[in-house]
């Protein structure tokens, strides 16, 4: 049975949909705020301190010791919780006024679309982060991701020139207009974190240790494919529904792929964070720089022996 998906009652029934849709996401985006703000305290904690106190010196040398990709990655990581609380806060409030009470829709859909980019824009960037870590910051892969992003900023800043809503008095809020124009903003944004994910797990592939899978690289690979798999349930639905442009509600699977993203990248940063509190700075670990080591006395048939245990790095 074909669907008449432009039909007034397919449309309002998909929009009833839509806004239970976004209540629902909203409580369970304010969960997860609730259950890990102790984190985000002491993270802001941590940043604050390092701020007011002279850099440690390190015997191996670790660039979180004060880096900058391991300022930049809580940086991403807040601004990715917090605009991404922004960005729900925005459209439940865009559903939940009066008939009485028209709001101005251009504006409510700019702002929208602006913090909504910011959250997704640093779950990518904590990717990328390892991405140029694990590639012991590679200036060809630090460009290909740069370009990527800057793809990304390119389409989002075109689709906010499309962008555009209108006021129903029938429905007491504002109804989205121009659906297709998502298209570009929506692929590039699928196809910037498919490629922050397949560059990350082939350069996990190139590490002998990682290879093995242990330690700190087992839960590296175990979140790549994590990332693999919620990139896939979040976003696929959203490019799929965007190109087939069936109605207006071809938006209704992103706000769905705001909240999983912004809580798989942000809970994926606490776990290696739980790890290691100096973990998330990977270029650490490709920039491992062992200390000279010394004397060892082993005894090798019955005969004492001075051996230098070294680190060969693959």
């Amino acid at each position: 049975m074909t669907v008449a998906w432009d039909n007034l009652p397919v449309l309002s029934e998909q929009y009833l949909d839509f806004v239970k849709l976004q209540h629902a996401l909203f409580g369970v985006y304010i969960w997860e705020m609730m259950n890990s703000l102790g984190f985000d305290w002491e993270l802001l904690r941590t940043l604050t301190t390092a701020s007011n106190s002279p850099k440690p010196q390190c015997k191996i040398k670790r660039l979180y010791c004060q880096s900058t990709s391991a300022l930049c990655a809580r940086l991403a990581y807040l601004a990715c919780r917090y605009c991404a609380l922004a960005a729900i806060l925005t459209i439940i409030a865009g559903y939940n006024v009066t008939s009485s009470s028209e709001i101005n829709c251009k504006v409510w859909i700019v702002c929208m679309l602006t913090v909504s980019f910011a959250a997704l824009t640093s779950a990518s960037a904590l990717i990328a982060i390892r991405v140029i870590a694990i590639w012991n910051r590679s200036k060809i892969v630090i460009g290909l991701v740069t370009s990527a992003l800057a793809i990304q900023l390119g389409s989002f800043i075109r689709r906010l020139t499309q962008a555009n809503a209108v006021w129903s008095p029938i429905n007491g809020s504002c109804l989205f207009l121009n659906t297709q124009a998502n298209q570009a903003n929506i692929t590039a944004t699928f196809a910037t974190d498919s490629l922050l994910l397949f560059t990350m797990l082939f350069g996990l592939f190139k590490w002998r240790d990682a290879r093995r899978r242990h330690g700190i690289w087992d839960l590296l690979w175990r979140q790549g494919l994590m990332w693999l798999a919620l990139a896939t349930i979040a976003e696929v639905p959203t490019v799929v529904f965007v190109w087939l442009n069936l109605n207006l509600m071809n938006v209704m699977f992103f706000t769905p792929e705001l909240v999983i993203l912004a809580i798989g990248a942000t809970r994926m940063y606490r776990a290696l964070w739980a790890h290691d509190t100096a973990a998330y700075d990977l270029s650490a670990i490709s920039t491992l720089e062992i200390a000279p080591p010394s004397p060892v006395e082993v005894h090798l048939n019955g005969i004492r022996r001075k051996c230098i245990l070294k680190y060969a790095p693959s």
